[in-house]
């Protein structure tokens, strides 16, 4: 199965903006309008990784948007995110953003539509994430 493929599943499961990078920041595939930096990818996994605390006062910036992190558990890999965007061009403010790590990739997933709750995106991307776990990934 391709990358792009586990793109559509999660697309289908709700998390209408995916993409999958490997843990060094490389893009694997993404949705369209998902252009997340490497540099971002690899602040959210220093972050997981060192549990740095100091992310919930600053925020993260993925994707271009500002996020406010609601929830971190290093333990398994899991940021919750929520947008805070609200200039003209960019409006994230009802997307919950869910990054989820596991041993060689990173799996994002965020909705676009208001009424999607921030559970539903979580059990979709752990469940990609626990996966490709099984997988080695």
């Amino acid at each position: 199965m391709s990358w792009q493929a586990y793109i559509d599943k999660l697309v289908a499961g709700k998390a209408e903006c995916s993409a999958i990078h490997g843990i060094n920041g490389e893009q694997w595939a993404c949705s369209s309008g998902m252009h997340i930096q490497p540099d971002e990818v690899s602040l959210l996994v220093s972050a997981l990784a060192k549990d740095d605390q100091g992310i919930y006062q600053t925020g993260v910036i993925v994707n271009g948007q500002h996020w406010t992190v609601v929830r971190m558990e290093p333990d398994i890999g899991l940021l919750v995110l929520k947008g805070k965007e609200t200039s003209r061009d960019l409006d994230n403010r009802h997307q919950h953003l869910i990054v989820a790590v596991s041993s060689r990739a990173v799996i994002f997933g965020a909705n676009k539509d208001e009424h999607v709750n921030a559970g539903t995106i979580r059990n979709t991307v752990e469940s990609l994430r626990d996966y490709l776990k099984q997988c080695g990934y």
